[in-house]
Protein backbone atom coordinates (compact mmCIF):
# COMPACT_ATOMS: atom_id res chain seq x y z
CA UNK A 1 0.00 0.00 0.00
CA UNK A 2 2.65 2.59 0.68
CA UNK A 3 4.33 1.64 -2.58
CA UNK A 4 1.31 2.87 -4.57
CA UNK A 5 0.13 5.14 -2.44
CA UNK A 6 3.82 6.62 -2.81
CA UNK A 7 3.71 6.19 -7.03
CA UNK A 8 0.31 8.14 -6.90
CA UNK A 9 1.82 11.54 -5.28
CA UNK A 10 5.14 11.04 -8.40
CA UNK A 11 2.97 10.82 -10.97
CA UNK A 12 1.26 14.24 -10.26
CA UNK A 13 4.00 16.03 -9.83
CA UNK A 14 6.09 14.75 -12.97
CA UNK A 15 3.32 15.47 -15.21
CA UNK A 16 2.66 18.75 -13.62
CA UNK A 17 6.78 19.23 -14.29
CA UNK A 18 6.08 17.87 -18.01
CA UNK A 19 3.28 20.63 -18.44
CA UNK A 20 5.23 23.23 -17.40
CA UNK A 21 7.76 22.33 -20.05
CA UNK A 22 5.45 22.02 -22.72
CA UNK A 23 3.72 24.97 -21.49
CA UNK A 24 7.19 27.06 -21.96
CA UNK A 25 8.00 25.94 -24.96
CA UNK A 26 4.48 27.12 -26.82
CA UNK A 27 4.67 30.50 -25.20
CA UNK A 28 8.13 30.82 -26.31
CA UNK A 29 6.63 30.19 -29.51
CA UNK A 30 3.93 32.40 -29.77
CA UNK A 31 6.55 35.36 -28.49
CA UNK A 32 8.42 33.99 -31.08
CA UNK A 33 5.76 34.78 -33.89
CA UNK A 34 5.25 37.87 -32.14
CA UNK A 35 8.24 39.22 -32.25
CA UNK A 36 8.50 38.47 -35.99
CA UNK A 37 4.97 39.83 -36.95
CA UNK A 38 5.95 43.03 -34.72
CA UNK A 39 9.40 43.08 -37.12
CA UNK A 40 7.24 42.24 -40.27
CA UNK A 41 4.54 45.25 -39.61
CA UNK A 42 7.30 47.49 -38.63
CA UNK A 43 9.76 46.86 -41.57
CA UNK A 44 7.13 47.70 -44.15
CA UNK A 45 6.39 51.08 -43.39
CA UNK A 46 10.05 51.58 -42.82
CA UNK A 47 10.30 50.09 -46.89
CA UNK A 48 7.62 52.57 -47.92
CA UNK A 49 9.08 55.47 -46.28
CA UNK A 50 12.59 55.17 -47.92
CA UNK A 51 10.40 54.02 -51.56
CA UNK A 52 8.66 57.53 -51.37
CA UNK A 53 12.00 59.28 -50.26
CA UNK A 54 13.67 57.77 -53.32
CA UNK A 55 10.89 58.70 -55.10
CA UNK A 56 11.30 62.30 -54.81
CA UNK A 57 15.06 61.76 -55.45
CA UNK A 58 13.84 60.25 -58.71
CA UNK A 59 11.98 63.08 -59.82
CA UNK A 60 14.60 65.39 -59.00
CA UNK A 61 17.35 63.85 -60.99
CA UNK A 62 14.82 63.45 -63.72
CA UNK A 63 13.76 67.38 -63.17
CA UNK A 64 17.78 67.89 -63.58
CA UNK A 65 18.49 65.96 -66.88
CA UNK A 66 15.46 66.83 -68.40
CA UNK A 67 16.45 70.82 -68.15
CA UNK A 68 19.91 69.93 -68.86
CA UNK A 69 18.87 67.67 -72.37
CA UNK A 70 16.58 70.29 -73.44
CA UNK A 71 18.99 73.51 -73.22
CA UNK A 72 20.44 74.29 -76.67
CA UNK A 73 23.80 74.73 -75.50
CA UNK A 74 23.94 71.71 -73.80
CA UNK A 75 22.78 70.11 -77.42
CA UNK A 76 24.67 71.77 -79.07
CA UNK A 77 27.89 70.48 -77.57
CA UNK A 78 26.78 67.12 -77.48
CA UNK A 79 27.11 67.08 -81.19
CA UNK A 80 29.69 69.03 -81.10
CA UNK A 81 31.64 66.37 -79.43
CA UNK A 82 30.34 63.79 -82.22
CA UNK A 83 33.79 64.33 -84.62
CA UNK A 84 36.93 64.68 -84.19
CA UNK A 85 39.45 62.04 -82.29
CA UNK A 86 38.22 60.81 -79.18
CA UNK A 87 34.82 62.17 -80.10
CA UNK A 88 32.21 60.81 -77.11
CA UNK A 89 29.28 61.16 -79.12
CA UNK A 90 30.11 59.70 -82.51
CA UNK A 91 26.54 58.54 -83.13
CA UNK A 92 25.71 62.17 -83.60
CA UNK A 93 27.56 62.91 -86.54
CA UNK A 94 24.96 62.73 -88.98
CA UNK A 95 22.93 65.12 -86.64
CA UNK A 96 25.49 67.69 -86.35
CA UNK A 97 26.89 67.93 -89.83
CA UNK A 98 23.18 67.64 -91.34
CA UNK A 99 24.48 64.97 -93.19
CA UNK A 100 22.71 61.63 -94.63
CA UNK A 101 21.67 59.42 -91.45
CA UNK A 102 20.00 56.62 -93.07
CA UNK A 103 23.19 54.48 -92.73
CA UNK A 104 21.34 53.61 -89.09
CA UNK A 105 18.14 52.27 -90.69
CA UNK A 106 17.99 48.43 -90.57
CA UNK A 107 17.18 46.38 -94.03
CA UNK A 108 13.34 46.71 -94.68
CA UNK A 109 12.98 49.66 -92.18
CA UNK A 110 9.63 51.62 -92.67
CA UNK A 111 9.09 55.61 -93.70
CA UNK A 112 9.62 56.26 -89.99
CA UNK A 113 12.56 55.22 -87.93
CA UNK A 114 11.98 54.20 -84.70
CA UNK A 115 16.00 52.72 -84.40
CA UNK A 116 17.50 54.15 -81.09
CA UNK A 117 21.12 55.04 -81.38
CA UNK A 118 23.13 55.65 -77.93
CA UNK A 119 24.15 59.30 -76.92
CA UNK A 120 27.49 58.24 -74.80
CA UNK A 121 27.80 61.71 -72.88
CA UNK A 122 25.65 64.49 -71.37
CA UNK A 123 27.36 67.61 -70.98
CA UNK A 124 25.93 70.90 -69.11
CA UNK A 125 25.59 74.47 -70.49
CA UNK A 126 29.25 75.13 -69.51
CA UNK A 127 30.56 72.07 -71.52
CA UNK A 128 31.15 70.17 -68.01
CA UNK A 129 30.86 66.72 -68.24
CA UNK A 130 28.05 65.11 -66.19
CA UNK A 131 27.76 61.76 -67.35
CA UNK A 132 29.71 58.74 -69.83
CA UNK A 133 28.00 55.65 -70.38
CA UNK A 134 31.32 54.01 -71.03
CA UNK A 135 32.22 54.31 -67.04
CA UNK A 136 30.12 51.60 -65.82
CA UNK A 137 30.78 53.72 -62.31
CA UNK A 138 29.02 56.66 -63.69
CA UNK A 139 25.94 57.54 -61.87
CA UNK A 140 23.59 59.93 -59.51
CA UNK A 141 23.19 59.99 -56.10
CA UNK A 142 19.57 60.57 -54.26
CA UNK A 143 20.53 64.69 -54.88
CA UNK A 144 20.73 64.16 -58.85
CA UNK A 145 24.59 65.15 -58.56
CA UNK A 146 26.93 63.31 -60.50
CA UNK A 147 28.88 60.80 -58.90
CA UNK A 148 31.25 57.62 -59.95
CA UNK A 149 30.16 54.94 -57.72
CA UNK A 150 27.49 53.54 -59.15
CA UNK A 151 27.61 49.64 -59.10
CA UNK A 152 25.15 47.29 -61.09
CA UNK A 153 25.60 44.03 -59.24
CA UNK A 154 25.47 45.01 -55.60
CA UNK A 155 24.25 48.93 -56.01
CA UNK A 156 25.66 51.82 -53.82
CA UNK A 157 23.54 54.00 -51.33
CA UNK A 158 25.37 57.45 -51.81
CA UNK A 159 25.07 56.71 -56.47
CA UNK A 160 22.38 54.73 -56.63
CA UNK A 161 20.82 56.01 -60.03
CA UNK A 162 21.89 55.77 -63.96
CA UNK A 163 20.60 57.22 -66.82
CA UNK A 164 20.55 55.47 -70.35
CA UNK A 165 19.97 58.62 -73.04
CA UNK A 166 19.06 57.49 -77.13
CA UNK A 167 18.02 59.48 -80.13
CA UNK A 168 15.79 58.79 -82.84
CA UNK A 169 15.71 60.30 -86.33
CA UNK A 170 12.05 60.43 -86.96
CA UNK A 171 10.80 60.56 -90.57
CA UNK A 172 14.42 58.97 -91.68
CA UNK A 173 14.27 56.76 -94.66
CA UNK A 174 16.85 56.05 -97.07
CA UNK A 175 17.51 58.74 -99.42
CA UNK A 176 15.71 61.37 -97.12
CA UNK A 177 17.10 61.49 -93.88
CA UNK A 178 19.03 64.84 -93.49
CA UNK A 179 18.12 67.52 -91.33
CA UNK A 180 15.54 65.49 -89.83
CA UNK A 181 13.88 65.70 -86.28
CA UNK A 182 15.88 64.58 -83.60
CA UNK A 183 14.03 63.09 -80.11
CA UNK A 184 15.77 61.78 -77.05
CA UNK A 185 14.28 58.94 -75.50
CA UNK A 186 15.41 58.80 -71.80
CA UNK A 187 15.58 56.20 -69.04
CA UNK A 188 16.40 55.88 -65.25
CA UNK A 189 17.52 52.82 -63.35
CA UNK A 190 18.15 52.40 -59.84
CA UNK A 191 20.53 49.62 -58.10
CA UNK A 192 20.48 50.45 -53.99
CA UNK A 193 22.14 47.96 -51.94
CA UNK A 194 18.61 47.42 -50.19
CA UNK A 195 17.19 46.55 -53.21
CA UNK A 196 13.95 48.14 -53.08
CA UNK A 197 11.26 47.72 -55.72
CA UNK A 198 11.89 51.18 -57.03
CA UNK A 199 9.75 51.19 -60.77
CA UNK A 200 11.80 53.54 -62.40
CA UNK A 201 9.68 53.78 -65.93
CA UNK A 202 7.24 56.18 -65.08
CA UNK A 203 10.54 58.26 -64.74
CA UNK A 204 11.79 58.35 -68.42
CA UNK A 205 10.72 60.97 -71.01
CA UNK A 206 11.02 61.97 -74.82
CA UNK A 207 12.54 65.04 -75.85
CA UNK A 208 12.16 66.60 -79.30
CA UNK A 209 15.51 68.18 -79.93
CA UNK A 210 16.34 72.04 -80.14
CA UNK A 211 16.46 73.42 -83.83
CA UNK A 212 14.12 70.06 -85.04
CA UNK A 213 12.10 70.84 -87.96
Amino acid sequence: MDVVSDMSLKNPIQNQSGSMIIGALIAAAVLGGAILTIVTLTEVPRNDAQIANLSISATILRSNIKAVIENGAAWNIAKANSVGAGACNPNLACVNELTDCSAFLGPGAGPRSTTERPITCLYDPSGLLLFDERIATNGFDENGNPCNTYSSTVGNLFCPFRVAIRFVVEDCQVGDCTAKPVSLVVRFTYRGPDRLPLNMTSYGFVSRMPGSP
